[in-house]
């Protein structure tokens, strides 16, 4: 008997591969993935690791240029500080009552008044109230 078939022969276009390829182990040795693929991994991380310690020098000293003026404002504010107590103490002196007298005595000869030097007229009474 003959069977006679319309259908044509079928050639594989890959070389079939068998249980024992699928089932060896790798070696030590063996790299996850193509050599081409690490060749594209190394020549990205050429270009960004030399990129990514540029910027973070430039960061650091930004950093670092930001401080030294923050501690450059705080001397300048403590300065201003003590200049602002000294100068309130200095006002203090000049409106104290007493300076005031002895200045207004030695520049204008005005002194305060001694007891019954002043004296005040009541119109009802017709007398002078010394104070």
């Amino acid at each position: 008997m003959n069977y006679q078939t319309t259908s044509q022969t079928y050639m594989r276009s890959a070389v079939k591969i068998g249980t024992r390829q699928q089932v060896r182990t790798k070696g030590v040795i063996d790299i996850a993935g193509q050599v081409a693929l690490w060749k594209a991994f190394g020549k990205a991380a050429l270009v960004i690791l030399p990129l990514t310690l540029v910027i973070n020098i430039f960061i650091s000293s930004a950093v670092s240029n930001v401080e030294m003026s923050i501690s450059l404002l705080d001397n300048q504010r403590q300065e201003l500080e003590d200049q602002n107590i000294d100068l309130l103490a200095r006002k203090a002196r000049v409106w104290a009552p007493d300076h005031v007298a002895q200045l207004a005595g030695e520049k204008l000869a005005l002194y305060s008044p001694s007891k019954k030097q002043v004296g005040t007229f009541n119109r009802r009474l017709g007398t002078f109230k010394y104070l």
